[in-house]
């Protein structure tokens, strides 16, 4: 917290455009992050079935997640739906330089990424 309010601080010390250029530049991240974490969990959970023959019921449920597994799933919200499941993107805390918390990109995956797979529903796929 105290790290992202000297941040802000500083940020009025930027040339003009400067800092929209550097807002921009933490939201192609935030994006690249976004799509890494959502990805991460996807699979955990389409992991989980091939295992058990079933989704979770919770991601609680998924074993063997590691450190970075584990934060991707903070970053994700997953309801199970009757054979299918239902996974949004919800942001992982992270607030950018014009203040705005939980930063969710628009990210949309094509038809054919969602091929096979049991999430039903998301904010990723319009």
């Amino acid at each position: 917290m105290i790290v992202v309010a000297a941040l802000l601080a500083l940020c009025s010390c930027f040339p003009p455009g400067a800092r929209d250029k550097a807002n921009e530049m933490m939201h192609q991240t935030m994006r690249l992050v976004a799509d890494q974490q959502f990805k991460q969990v996807l699979g955990q959970v389409e992991l989980h079935k091939l295992r058990f023959g079933r989704y979770p019921e919770s991601l609680g449920e998924i074993k063997f997640l590691s450190a970075f597994d584990s934060a991707a799933i903070r970053a994700v919200e997953y309801i199970l739906l009757d054979s299918v499941y239902e996974l949004n993107y919800v942001g992982n805390g992270v607030t950018d330089l014009n203040g705005q918390t939980q930063y969710v990109p628009d990210i949309t995956y094509k038809d054919e990424f969602w091929q096979g797979l049991g999430c039903s529903a998301s904010n990723f796929r319009k």
